[in-house]
């Protein structure tokens, strides 16, 4: 095996390993919301409570075929996903140049490395729509290099299904049509036939969507604000780690193909940048759809930019990924614990007493995946039943002191308070120290 072939399949193939064995474990409140609403007899409106309709068809499948292990199945699904999402984006690279094993040593230390990817590992919707944006580029960038057209009408069918993979993409197929039309590379009969094609997709989507969730807009949405703080903050945290992909687009931008790719990616990812902030969300996880246009701009710009840099550009490189990676996994690993040292503890604790069979909480993936979602009263309303009062419920588990006073004042007791001390991280998934204390305080109806 030659030089080349280590770099790009060995060379991932170990990274994969040895990540996913310090990092198994991640597994977020998220990932159970997808398995309990998948859990759910099959029909309309199953699905409520999943913002991907698709990775939530794709947890009914895993929860069928898998039963107990359908956890340990979506995650390596997930994961499959992502590597695949990668070799995409070196296939769409190749469109312009060869990355030699300095340049790929890079890509694949920043593909395993970033936060986007650890999200895959929890085995949440992120890798698919990595995938899925992907494969749209690749054939929108084979559009540019080749001028085929077939390759941009492949680009938007594909793209026009974007909402059933993750709602905040549903603009992807009407922005490369209006980004093609403005520059002229498709007329206005094509881009009449485009739309045509992308509002056909986009309804048969949003059938889907309707029939197995039960509405239009992903329940998801009750906790989208106005830019806040904290938002703004996290915003300005991910443009952080986004910019020197953003700078490096800049600053190799020349004329021809190049110039037009680096164009189209960083409008791409512009345009997505401002949705995040307008939506106010304050979790990066959203934004992993983007992770193959950073990587494709590292791609196709490494080789320009190395000539006038040298060895010292890998070197700067190498060292940014790895403080980025450190930062990445702490807080990895204190959302792990606090999984392992908190949510499961509660879930032990009160599976001991029999009586419990209605529950009102705020983070419901792991409890609605063990008692049903039906059992389930949501605080915040992403899944079927909405905590509209606390009278007449089995149990009461909420995070700290939320709802304490509430939940005396409606006849029930605190029993158990089970909490996890850590040191504090940089930053907790998107933004700010992690808190030293995480609690969760379990209520019964006091006799």
């Amino acid at each position: 095996m030659n030089g080349a072939a280590f770099y790009k399949y060995l060379l991932p193939f170990f990274c994969l390993v040895i990540v996913c064995k310090f990092i198994w474990h991640y597994t977020l409140e998220d990932t159970w919301i997808f398995l309990a609403v998948a859990a759910e007899p099959f029909g309309s409106g199953f699905l409520y409570g999943a913002t991907s309709v698709f990775w939530g068809l794709i947890a009914w499948v895993l929860g069928v075929a898998f039963d107990v292990y359908a956890l340990q199945a979506i995650k390596l699904l997930s994961c499959l996903f992502a590597v695949l999402a990668a070799f995409v984006v070196l296939r769409t690279g190749r469109l312009v140049n060869e990355l030699q094993p300095y340049g790929l040593s890079l890509f694949w230390c920043v593909f395993f490395v970033f936060p986007f990817f650890t999200w895959s590992v929890t085995g949440m919707d992120t890798a698919l729509s990595m995938y899925w944006v992907a494969i749209v580029v690749f054939f929108y960038v084979s559009f540019i290099t080749s001028n085929k057209k077939s390759y941009f009408y492949s680009a938007i069918v594909i793209s026009s299904f974007s909402y059933g993979v993750r709602p905040e993409l549903g603009w992807l197929s009407i922005f490369l049509i209006g980004y093609s039309f403005l520059l002229k590379r498709i007329d206005l009969r094509q881009a009449l036939l485009c739309i045509f094609l992308s509002v056909l997709g986009a309804g048969l989507t949003l059938s889907v969507y309707k029939f197995f969730t039960g509405h239009l807009l992903p329940s998801s949405s009750v906790k989208v604000t106005s830019a806040g703080f904290v938002s703004v903050v996290s915003s300005i945290w991910l443009f952080v780690q986004i910019s020197p992909f953003v700078l490096l687009g800049l600053v190799s931008v020349k004329n021809g193909c190049l110039r037009s790719i680096n164009v189209f990616l960083l409008s791409l990812l512009g345009l997505r940048f401002v949705e995040q902030v307008v939506i106010g969300a304050i979790d990066h996880r959203s934004f992993s759809a983007m992770f193959p246009v950073l990587l494709l701009v590292l791609v196709i710009n490494i080789p320009a930019l190395q000539r006038f840099i040298g060895k010292l550009f890998f070197i700067a490189g190498f060292s940014l990924i790895g403080i980025l990676g450190i930062l990445n996994l702490q807080n990895v690993f204190w959302y792990s614990d606090r999984t392992e040292n908190v949510h499961f503890v509660v879930q032990e604790e009160i599976e001991t007493i029999e009586s419990i069979k209605t529950i009102g909480t705020e983070e419901v993936g792991l409890l609605a995946y063990r008692y049903g979602t039906q059992n389930i009263y949501d605080y915040h309303g992403l899944i079927r039943n909405k905590l509209d009062e606390l009278e007449g419920l089995d149990a009461l588990i909420f995070t700290g002191d939320l709802m304490k006073d509430q939940a005396l004042e409606s006849g029930f007791a605190l029993i158990k308070k089970v909490c996890f001390e850590h040191h504090p991280t940089i930053y907790v998934r998107s933004v700010g120290f992690s808190p030293k204390e995480y609690c969760k305080s379990i209520y019964l109806p006091a006799s």
